[in-house]
């Protein structure tokens, strides 16, 4: 695990992913098992050099480390890391502008998270713990379709469109940061006939996928998974790399105790009540709320 002097005010996490990989999702699943009193986001889109209407846009993609002041988020986060504020400007994708100025605050846990929230070694050097959120390609698609088109208001031709002009920059620039992580969260499929078409209607039959940079795994959170959340539990390994499949649903009430074991200290970080996610992202909660538990 990346090592910093923790003597500082904030325990720091870094997390990268592809779109649609689920950055903003743990992210919000941090805030809400902390609250918003205990966690500071710097979201990595708030750096991006233009506007959605400039032409720049369509040249070079925003995966692309050109298009984004990396210089500028890494200091930012190093401010808030020495428990200063910092001052900027929200992205809205909604409008694909910036907003006006508006203050951040440093708080207990700090998350970064980014298309390039690992990409440098300046950014990298502030976390405690560095994340990949590994998405499998087509599901990947399936979740940008439905996020872009549904809930952001994009038609479906453009969306489609963006997966073949961003290819080379995700390949070049976002999945090669996979290799800082201490942890990497891959999202996997059993459902391999749902993946092929565009719908999002179909049942994925999702599990989880873990790699860790360390060799052993931790017996008692796996032992929790299994005997408390009551979740199949896979060793391997993956190119001489040892990974564990989470398989299985899993209720808020079953990872509230789950916590209760394994996570005693981080709980106490703060007095508001931890709002858990059912399966993969509560999963996710959990074993991430477990490794804070390991930093206090």
């Amino acid at each position: 695990m990346t090592s910093k002097n923790m003597h500082m005010k904030s325990i720091c996490i870094g997390v990268a992913g592809d779109s649609a990989s689920g950055k903003d999702t743990f992210a919000d699943a941090v805030v809400g098992l902390l609250g918003h009193n205990a966690v500071t986001v710097l979201s990595g889109d708030n750096y991006h050099f233009w506007d959605r209407e400039k032409p720049a846009w369509q040249v070079v993609t925003h995966l692309n480390p050109m298009a984004n002041d990396l210089s500028r988020y890494a200091r930012d986060l190093s401010v808030l890391v020495a428990g200063g504020n910092v001052e900027l400007q929200e992205y809205d994708h909604s409008s694909g502008k910036s907003s006006e100025f508006s203050t951040i605050e440093a708080r207990q846990i700090i998350v970064a998270q980014g298309l390039h929230a690992l990409y440098s070694a300046e950014m990298r050097s502030q976390y405690d713990l560095q994340i990949y959120l590994d998405v499998d390609e087509d599901i990947r698609r399936k979740f940008k379709i439905k996020r872009d088109v549904r809930d952001r208001g994009h038609l479906l031709e453009e969306v489609i469109a963006t997966f073949e002009r961003r290819e080379s920059d995700s390949i070049d620039f976002v999945r090669p940061q996979a290799q800082y992580a201490d942890i990497v969260f891959s999202v996997r499929s059993d459902n391999f006939e749902a993946l092929g078409s565009d719908s999002c209607e179909e049942d994925l039959s999702l599990y989880l996928e873990m790699k860790k940079k360390a060799a052993e795994y931790s017996e008692d959170l796996i032992d929790i998974l299994e005997k408390v959340c009551r979740l199949d539990i896979e060793r391997a390994f993956v190119y001489e790399a040892p990974i564990i499949r989470i398989r299985g649903a899993v209720t808020e009430p079953l990872l509230s105790e789950a916590s209760v074991n394994l996570c005693p200290k981080a709980l106490k970080l703060t007095s508001y009540r931890p709002l858990w996610q059912k399966d993969i992202v509560g999963i996710i909660q959990l074993i991430t709320l477990y490794e804070i538990e390991l930093l206090l």
